[in-house]
């Protein structure tokens, strides 16, 4: 499978880039080569092969998901410079 030259000139289109007609041999090359290696790939057999998350192999450390206090809109305000109706009051940005 390899990439034409009017498929290069839709990308250019679509990503909304200018290219020279040199520019566009190159990158036609260049995709030709990905798209290579991909079928390269693709020849693999990975049945025995299980899927991985990451190449390092590292477990989060979990915890358990408990409630610890309920209700503390009162501590979280008593830190603001002024509050009304249980909401923090600010500056006026835009006017």
């Amino acid at each position: 499978m390899s990439i034409s030259r009017e498929e290069v000139d839709k990308i250019a289109c679509l990503a909304c880039i200018k290219l020279s007609e040199d520019e566009k041999a190159i990158y036609r090359t260049e995709v030709n080569k990905i798209i290579e290696w991909v079928d390269q790939l693709r020849k693999l057999d990975t049945s025995n092969v299980e899927p991985m998350l990451s190449v390092a192999n590292h477990n989060q450390p979990l915890r358990q998901d408990i409630i610890n206090q309920t209700n503390m809109a009162k501590d979280v305000l008593s830190n603001a410079p002024s509050e009304k109706y249980q909401y923090y009051v600010v500056p006026k940005v835009i006017e």
